[in-house]
C-alpha cells in the first residue's frame, strides 16, 4: 500500500497552501467571497485526508479501492497550488482582490472540483470503516415449524451527510421527509457516512419535533447508536436537561421520546433532582453532603457537578465544589464539568460572564485543562467554538502549555473548529498563538 502512502504525501501540499490561503486572506481588507468559500473547502478536504491517512494506519490494505480518487484529488491539489501561489506575492490590498475577481470562474471551478472528489472520498471511507458494517446491516436467524432455517439481512443506507433527507430535516421540510418515506427512497434508520447519525439524531439536533415523531412513526430506532455512542432518545434528553430554563421547543422535544429514557430511568438521585430542577428546592439549602452522595453518576456517567456545569448554574457548581465535589470525574464520553459547560455555551440562557466564574471556580478547584473527551476534544477545541477570546485566554494564563494545535480523533484541530464556526478573531488569535509558540 506504498501507494496509497505516496498519495497521501498530498496532506503536506495541501496544508501549505492551505497557509498561504490563510495569509491572502488576511491580507485582503474585504475578501471576495470565492476565496472564502475556497478556503472552507480546503479545511474540509483536510480533515478527510488526515482521517484517510488515520485509516491506512490502522487497516493498511483497505484502501486500494480509493485510489483513482486519490489520484485524481493529487492533480486538483496541484491545481490549486498553482493559482494560489500566483497570488501569493507582494501587492496591495486592492490589488490581490482585483486578480482574484479576474478569474473568479476558475476558482469556482476548482472549488466544485475539490468538493466533487470531497464527496467521493468521504462515500468511500464510509465503506471501508468497519464499524459502519456492523451498524449498516443487522442479521436474524429463525428456524420455521418444519425446521427449515432462515437468515434475515436487513440494511440501512448510509448517506452523505449533506444529502437531501439531511439537508430536507434541517430547513424542517417535513413533507419532504413524508415524501421520500412513502415513495420509500428513505429508509426511517438510515445514517449519515461519517459519524453514524441516524436521521433521528438530525431531527433532534435541528429541533424538528415534527418529523421525529414522523420518524419513529415510520420505524426509526431512537435507541441506535451514532459511532460516538449516543442514540437520538439520549441526545435529546441531554438538551431538555441542559437548558437551564427549557422553551417550548425542548418541552414539545420531550413528547416523542417519553418512552425511551425518561428521567426515571436515568438513575438520578435527589442530589441530580435539586440541580436539574425536576424537584422543588435549592441546593445551596443542602449542607454536609455527604461524598458517597456528591460523586454518584447517573446513567451517563455524569455527577450533579457536571450537570450544574453543563446548564450554566454558577450557585450550584459553588455550592457543590465547596461540599467537595471532584471537578474531574468525567462522563462515559470523557466529558469533564469544565468541558461540559463549554458545550453548552452556545444554547439559549446561558451568561458568558456566569461561565466564566464557572471556570473559574472550576480550575481553582483543581479542573485539568489538558483532559479530553474519548473523540480528542480538548478545551481549546470547545473554547474555538464560542464567540470571542475570553475563555482561551483564560485558559492560556492557567496552563500556557495548553495544547491548541493537535487534532482531534479525526483530525479537527482548534483552528478548524474556530474557522468552521465563523470566529474570525478566535481564528486569528490561534494563528497568532501558535505563532508565537514557535519563534526561538
Amino acid at each position: 500500500m506504498a501507494e496509497v502512502i505516496g498519495v497521501l504525501a498530498s496532506v503536506a501540499t495541501l496544508t501549505e497552501t492551505a497557509a498561504k490561503l490563510s495569509r491572502l486572506i488576511r491580507s485582503m481588507k474585504k475578501a471576495p467571497d470565492e476565496i472564502l468559500a475556497l478556503n472552507n473547502e480546503v479545511t474540509d478536504l483536510t480533515i478527510l485526508l488526515t482521517r484517510i491517512k488515520d485509516t491506512q494506519a490502522e487497516h493498511p490494505h483497505s484502501l486500494a479501492h480509493i485510489l483513482p480518487t486519490l489520484r485524481n484529488l493529487e492533480k486538483s491539489i496541484a491545481s490549486l497550488k498553482e493559482v494560489v501561489t500566483r497570488f501569493d506575492g507582494r501587492g496591495t490590498s486592492g490589488l490581490r482582490r482585483f486578480k482574484w475577481t479576474t478569474e473568479r470562474d476558475k476558482i469556482n471551478r476548482l472549488k466544485e472540483d475539490l468538493r466533487e472528489r470531497r464527496v467521493q472520498l468521504d462515500m468511500l471511507l464510509a465503506m471501508t470503516n468497519f464499524w459502519f458494517v456492523r451498524k449498516a446491516f443487522t442479521f436474524s436467524f429463525s428456524v420455521s415449524r418444519l425446521g427449515d432455517p432462515t437468515l434475515t439481512i436487513t440494511a440501512r443506507n448510509i448517506l452523505p451527510s449533506y444529502s437531501e433527507p439531511f439537508l430536507a430535516i434541517e430547513r424542517g421540510d417535513t413533507l419532504r421527509i413524508l415524501e421520500m418515506l412513502r415513495e420509500r427512497s428513505l429508509h426511517p434508520n438510515s445514517i449519515d457516512g461519517v459519524f453514524g447519525r441516524t436521521l433521528l439524531h438530525a431531527a433532534v439536533v435541528s429541533y424538528q419535533v415534527e418529523i421525529c415523531e414522523l420518524l419513529i412513526q415510520a420505524g426509526a430506532d431512537p435507541t441506535l447508536e451514532s459511532k460516538p455512542g449516543s442514540s437520538a432518545a439520549d441526545q435529546a434528553w441531554d438538551f431538555i436537561f441542559s437548558a437551564p430554563q427549557p422553551d417550548q421547543i425542548l418541552k414539545d422535544l420531550a413528547r416523542p421520546f417519553a418512552r425511551y429514557g425518561d428521567p426515571d430511568s436515568r438513575q438520578l438521585t435527589t442530589l441530580h433532582r435539586l440541580v436539574l430542577g425536576l424537584t422543588s428546592g435549592d441546593v445551596r439549602e443542602r449542607t454536609g453532603i455527604a461524598a458517597s452522595e456528591i460523586e454518584v453518576p447517573d446513567v451517563w456517567g455524569r455527577t450533579s457537578l457536571w450537570w450544574a456545569c453543563r446548564r450554566g448554574d454558577l450557585k450550584a457548581t459553588v455550592t457543590l465544589l465547596a461540599q467537595g465535589a471532584n471537578p474531574n470525574v468525567d462522563d462515559k464520553e470523557g466529558i469533564t464539568p469544565l468541558l461540559a459547560a463549554l458545550s453548552s455555551y452556545s444554547s439559549k440562557g446561558y451568561s458568558h460572564s456566569a461561565l466564566l466564574l464557572i471556570f473559574q471556580n472550576l480550575l481553582q478547584y483543581g479542573a485539568n485543562l489538558n483532559a479530553r473527551s474519548k473523540h480528542g476534544w480538548g478545551a481549546a477545541h470547545f473554547a474555538s467554538r464560542c464567540e470571542g477570546t475570553g475563555f482561551l485566554e483564560l485558559f492560556l494564563s492557567r496552563e500556557p502549555n495548553l495544547d491548541i494545535k493537535s487534532g482531534d480523533t479525526n483530525g479537527m484541530t482548534p483552528l478548524h473548529c474556530a474557522t468552521s464556526a465563523g470566529n474570525v478573531a478566535v481564528a486569528n488569535f490561534l494563528i497568532l498563538q501558535r505563532h508565537a509558540t514557535t519563534q526561538p
